[in-house]
């Protein structure tokens, strides 16, 4: 063999013991017996391990007989006999110098340089660290998802209370109600003054009950998703004009308008969590201006899509306070002077609905200057022709 040759033959094989050693992954070149040829510096950094004891050993005798595995065997043999290769194979073992770890091997038959016999190129990454990241996220989902069906069983005993609530308390004080004000009617008249007091008393404490269940039963339907109720076509325009209608001759001291820009004004979602939303902005409009004054309904065309606007020349709302209006139990203090009855779940039950229709919701309001609550839907798809 001349000197050119062996040059070139020194120079590959100094270009590929380069690069083996390069490579930060461990390494073992193995010959067709399944006998160490050489392993590179990271495995014997990474196994803690000495050449002596490593090379011409057969794999399977390497350490304690960690890679004594029948899989792998299997795997190793049919790469010999076969020409093939194997990708992603994973061993977990508890090895005696670095402690229990998963292994991932991959292997396939190469030649040796500078001979014609074929070895085998075994290459072994350490993936304890994503295996014990991919088990303690199976184990967060695991308790994610039993903390999930918790919360629906939860749900539903909420649901089925609220629903016994509902019949075994609101129906009896309907009932309380109505006889309260037939007396109040028949027998009022000829009541001394305290006796009147006494009875109208009763009948605003039995009003303020039967708004209170209403307004949990309220809280509780606008927690559920839209996706389950019924979606259907809406005109927000004639929604507001009937809820206007319906308000006014029960207003002493206000004055109360709706204003259509746009008719029909169509959306599409669940027409009693509409009605619902727009009841609470109406009822909040006469509640925070006491001393009476005009509420204006609005329903017209924007850029945010199909908007209703609830308008009143009330207190207003400070800056401050803006942010925090749609927090469930929030409510805003007026001053000692001004109490306004509530509970602080109006708003929050209105940015629930509008959430689940996918629409959006805004206040402007200052001090002393009223208040404007702004709703905004998309508008329903044009009929297909």
């Amino acid at each position: 063999m001349s000197d050119q040759l062996i040059n070139k033959h020194q120079e590959a094989l100094d270009f590929a013991n380069g690069i083996i050693e390069t490579i930060r992954e461990p390494l073992l070149i193995l010959d067709n017996d399944l006998r160490v040829i050489r392993a590179n510096r990271a495995f014997y950094h990474t196994f803690r391990a000495d050449p002596a004891a490593t090379e011409a050993q057969r794999i399977y005798d390497l350490g304690n007989g960690q890679w004594d595995i029948p899989a792998l065997r299997t795997l190793l043999e049919a790469s010999i006999s076969h020409n093939t290769a194997f990708h992603d194979f994973e061993v977990a073992h508890t090895f005696p110098t670095i402690g229990h770890r998963v292994m991932r091997l991959n292997a396939r038959k190469v030649y040796q340089p500078g001979h014609r016999a074929e070895a085998i190129l075994l290459a072994i990454e350490d993936v304890t660290i994503q295996r014990q990241a991919e088990l303690e996220r199976q184990s967060l989902l695991a308790q994610a998802q039993r903390a999930q069906a918790l919360a629906e069983e939860a749900t539903r005993i909420r649901d089925h209370f609220l629903a016994i609530a509902g019949h075994e308390l609101r129906n009896p004080l309907t009932t309380l109600l109505g006889n309260l004000q037939i007396l109040q009617r028949r027998v009022a008249p000829a009541l001394e003054d305290r006796d009147q007091r006494s009875l109208k008393s009763a009948i605003d404490q039995a009003f303020r009950i039967h708004r209170l269940i209403t307004t949990l039963l309220d809280l509780a339907g606008s927690t559920d998703t839209v996706g389950g109720d019924p979606a259907e076509p809406v005109d927000l325009c004639e929604l507001a004009q009937r809820l206007v209608e319906r308000t006014e001759p029960l207003l002493e001291h206000h004055t109360i308008a709706c204003q259509c820009g746009v008719a029909p004004a169509i959306v599409v979602g669940d027409a009693l969590r509409l009605e619902q939303a727009l009841t609470n902005l109406i009822n909040n409009a006469i509640k925070y201006s006491p001393l009476g004054g005009h509420v204006q309904v609005t329903v017209e065309r924007a850029a945010e899509g199909v908007c209703v606007q609830v308008s009143d020349t009330g207190l207003g709302i400070p800056e401050a306070a803006q942010q925090h209006l749609f927090d469930l139990f929030y409510r805003v203090e007026h001053g000692e002077n001004i109490a306004i009855e509530g509970m602080g779940i109006g708003l929050y039950i209105v940015q629930q609905v509008v959430q689940q229709h996918h629409g959006s919701i805004r206040v402007v309001s200052a001090p002393d200057e009223g208040s404007q609550f702004i709703m905004c839907f998309p508008p329903a798809p044009p009929p297909s022709a």
